[in-house]
């Protein structure tokens, strides 16, 4: 919304366009937002005020904004905009991110409807579920999310600070209680270890800064393990790329690991 700007990138043709990617693409609603800036906005019943990172101004970002942007930005799924907190996380504010999540969900939805079409394509909205590690209060997120019909769910506010074992134990129950039908979205977890462990919890869709974050950074992940390709014993190190392609296995291509 700040940097570039929806606009901006929708007068570009859109997020598939800028980036060359024809597959489909997910965005976040913002919410995390609520977590990740907490020192800069404030909280409230029509939703986030918050102070740009970029150049300090007031903006105000609400649930009907938050589709808008989304839709603007031309992705296929699109995320309601939810409260996410972090951990440990009291009660009462855990309560509140449920209340809020539910109604703010609620008001995006008449925004443009669960399913609606746009340039062309067809852009669904996912429900997000929260309550911290409150069990509770995830059954409580579950049923007025699941009132409102979403075409797809997601799994928010996990992996923020709480004990793996709870993680992955809130994550499996509310899975199974999500319709089978209907995608299943671990929201900001991806590494090998959660793909593996989510998928046997019912897990259809993860996302994750870690893959491209350790790309930029000279790591990649390799069924040997992590390899650091900064490290000095890989400087003159041609690997596989260099190979003929007579020599690479049936179903591999040359310089893929």
């Amino acid at each position: 919304m700040i940097r570039p700007g929806s606009d901006l990138v929708a007068s570009l043709g859109g997020l598939h366009r800028f980036m060359g990617w024809d597959g489909p693409i997910l965005t976040d609603s913002g919410g995390f937002q609520i977590l990740s800036l907490a020192d800069l906005r404030k909280v409230s019943e029509e939703g986030i005020s918050f102070r740009s990172h970029v150049d300090g101004a007031l903006h105000m970002f609400t649930p009907e904004s938050a589709i808008e942007h989304q839709a603007a930005l031309g992705a296929d799924f699109i995320m309601s905009f939810d409260y996410c907190t972090g951990y440990p996380c009291e009660r009462k504010e855990a309560e509140k991110a449920v209340r809020l999540t539910a109604a703010w969900a609620k008001r995006g939805k008449k925004v443009y409807g669960a399913r609606f079409e746009m340039n062309g394509y067809e852009r669904v909205l996912f429900g997000i579920v929260q309550g911290s590690v409150y069990d509770d209060l995830r059954d409580r997120s579950l049923g007025d999310i699941l009132d409102l019909d979403f075409p797809g769910y997601a799994v928010g506010g996990l992996s923020v600070g709480e004990e793996q074992p709870r993680t992955w134990e809130t994550a499996g129950r509310v899975a199974a209680a999500l319709p089978s039908d209907r995608p299943r979205y671990l929201m900001g977890m991806g590494t090998p270890l959660d793909l593996v462990e989510g998928v046997a919890r019912g897990i259809d869709m993860f996302d994750c800064v870690m893959p491209t974050r350790n790309a930029r950074n000279g790591t990649v992940f390799t069924k040997a393990g992590k390899l650091v390709l900064k490290n000095a014993a890989h400087a003159k190190d041609a690997g596989r790329s260099t190979r003929p392609a007579s020599a690479t296995p049936a179903g591999i291509s040359p310089g893929r690991t």
